[in-house]
């Protein structure tokens, strides 16, 4: 019973110290998560919306893409790396010029994110969210 118990309680300090140096990882290494909105109609014409409370996709027909371009700076005294997330109804049709990206420091990076619209995609308004993970590399 003794032995049994003390098996139990080694497995639960392991969990308990790989949890915790988890949590310090995450806290030290990851610096900042933006979360920005995306948004991007299929239609039956062009147009084009250069608000930048969203990221703004405009109009297309189905079988067409539109790009945009966002500029990320590194003000830092060091590497970071950089990584984009999609969630919602575009998560299959968002996609990055470059993503796990390092950017030295004091240093701009230009990432193009281009929104496609497959052949057949129905008409309509798509909205999804773009999670922006800065870490230190």
């Amino acid at each position: 019973m003794k032995k049994t118990n003390l098996i139990i309680l080694l497995i639960t300090l392991g969990f308990l110290t790989l949890g915790m140096v988890s949590l310090i990882n995450f806290y030290y290494y990851t610096l900042e998560i933006r979360t920005i909105d995306i948004d991007f109609k299929v239609g039956d014409r062009i147009g084009i919306n250069l608000d930048t409370d969203k990221l703004w996709f405009g109009t297309v027909k189905p079988g067409a893409s539109a790009t945009r371009s966002i500029i990320i700076s590194n003000d830092f005294d060091f590497p970071i790396s950089i990584k984009f997330l999609v969630k919602g109804e575009l998560e299959d049709n968002i996609a990055f010029s470059e993503n796990n990206v390092i950017i030295n420091s004091k240093k701009n990076k230009e990432i193009r994110v281009t929104a496609n619209a497959p052949r057949g995609m129905s008409f309509g308004n798509y909205s999804s969210t773009m999670k922006v993970v800065l870490r230190r590399a």
